[in-house]
């Protein structure tokens, strides 16, 4: 019995299961194009850049004697650094594209392993962001009673910041997957 046909059916079946071999029409892209330019114009994705820059530049608070608050302060702080990391990357293509959904991909599509990793990193970010929005309430419910009366502004601080961090960069992180993904679908397309 010859294996063979098997073996590269069971193959067939799984890149097709993987997304292996669709790849999206010109008019899906182009579409898909539309739609980000669109969301990149709405005013709560133009709030959200300013909220970010303003986060950034208020820096992370003061720690308290709580390891619980100063640990997720921390980790918002490197979430925030990743999120602003990722817009950098995505400056030119995200500009290009706020004024025309017309962009010239191939001037944005330089390393698809790159791009790749990047797209992938974010999932990873993401379920962080969802694991320490978490421990904010944990946070606002056990840690905010242990801390002495004296670091209660100081808690309150890390716990509002860390939590303006976590929803903004959580929506912005979705925004920036969906970019990516975008790139790497157009990279696929135009590939010979």
């Amino acid at each position: 019995m010859n294996l063979f046909p098997k073996v590269l059916m069971i193959g067939l079946m799984i890149a097709v299961a993987q997304n292996g071999f669709a790849q999206k029409s010109a008019e899906q892209l182009k579409s898909e194009r539309e739609a980000l330019k669109k969301e990149l114009n709405e005013q709560k994705t133009i709030d959200r850049t300013k909220k970010l820059d303003e986060l950034n530049k208020k820096g992370k608070p003061a720690n308290t004697s709580s390891k619980n608050l100063n640990s997720l302060t921390s980790s918002s702080a490197a979430i925030l650094k990743t999120t602003k990391a990722n817009n950098d990357v995505l400056k030119g293509f995200r500009t290009d594209l706020k004024k025309s959904s017309n962009v010239d991909m191939k001037k944005h599509i330089t390393n698809i392993d790159a791009t790749e990793k990047r797209a992938k990193d974010i999932e990873n970010t993401l379920k962080e962001v969802q694991s320490e929005i978490k421990k904010v309430d944990v946070a606002n419910s056990d840690d905010i009673k242990k801390i002495p009366p004296q670091e209660a502004l100081k808690a309150a601080n890390q716990i509002e910041w860390s939590t303006q961090v976590l929803n903004a960069c959580r929506d912005e992180l979705k925004l920036q997957q969906k970019l990516y993904n975008h790139l790497i679908d157009t990279s696929k397309s135009i590939k010979p």
